[in-house]
């Protein structure tokens, strides 16, 4: 998948290394005697003008870690990058945990659907983590409203976050497969497997097949598990769904639907 060339993955590290730095009452000076990077890089490092090493966040996240309230999942996601192997921290089964409470479309504690319910939580698992603040939220959730986009998309679009650091969160946190629809090759055949009457009704788009033979497809709601069955039953193929994001599902049905290989022919690949 190509990554959106917006704003890398570490914009927002610096502000949030501040932040962490003030928290432990550490000067830049006494910072960079206690992990051995010079107080200039570290200078840079917070005003964002770098971006950090490997060796720079090892040597911070040991540092940090004495402090009681330090997330090691927070800072590598910060600096746009995947956590070393990890135990299963208390901070990351409680995400999972409140991802899963919006999976079947509204939010059980308001009893008020939502449009994009898988956006919106992950929306809220992002101002709960701090990478992005309400007034951001708030501001995306109207522009989402307004163009249609999904919240997620429009937080890139606004450049509010990265999509490095969204990718990071979901693939890596919620173990949830991710597809840009502005790069993404749709195999004819296994959109063939779909009528698109039933791709244009619940908003999914077959991609293509894993090795096992399973049918991915992109879809905005990566945690229906009623429609993955619906699916399943109606192409006789185990389903694999991923997230879309980058664009409209839509203009990738329509895209795509036109012409198609008989269902037949689709039908004809092996299991």
């Amino acid at each position: 998948m190509a990554n959106i060339q917006s704003q890398p993955g570490y914009a927002g590290f610096g502000q949030y290394f501040r932040g962490l730095r003030e928290d432990v009452g550490y000067s830049l000076g006494r910072l960079s005697s206690l992990t051995g990077i010079e107080r200039t890089h570290l200078g840079k490092l917070e005003e964002g003008l770098v971006e950090p090493r490997d060796a720079d966040l090892r040597n911070l996240a040991g540092v940090f870690s004495y402090n009681k309230s330090f997330d090691p999942v927070k800072f590598y996601l910060h600096a746009g990058r995947l956590p070393p192997p990890l135990r299963a921290s208390e901070s990351l089964v409680e995400v999972v945990r409140g991802y899963h409470s919006l999976i079947l479309g509204y939010d059980r504690s308001s009893g008020i659907e939502t449009k994009d319910p898988f956006g919106n939580r992950v929306g809220q698992i992002l101002l709960e983590g701090g990478f992005i603040n309400p007034e951001q939220l708030e501001k995306a959730r109207v522009a989402s409203e307004e163009s249609g986009d999904g919240l997620l998309d429009t937080l890139i679009k606004q450049k509010m976050l990265a999509q490095e650091t969204l990718v990071t969160l979901i693939s890596f946190q919620l173990r949830i497969p991710v597809v840009d629809l502005r790069h993404v090759e749709v195999d004819p055949l296994a959109a063939g497997l779909l009528p698109k009457e039933y791709a244009r009704k619940y908003n999914v788009m077959p991609t293509g097949f894993d090795v096992d033979g399973s049918l991915r497809i992109a879809t905005r709601m990566p945690t229906d598990y009623q429609l993955s069955a619906d699916l399943s039953s109606l192409t006789g193929r185990p389903i694999k769904f991923i997230l879309a994001i980058g664009g409209k599902l839509e203009d990738l049905i329509n895209r795509h639907y036109e012409p198609l290989l008989p269902l037949k022919e689709a039908e004809s690949l092996p299991p």
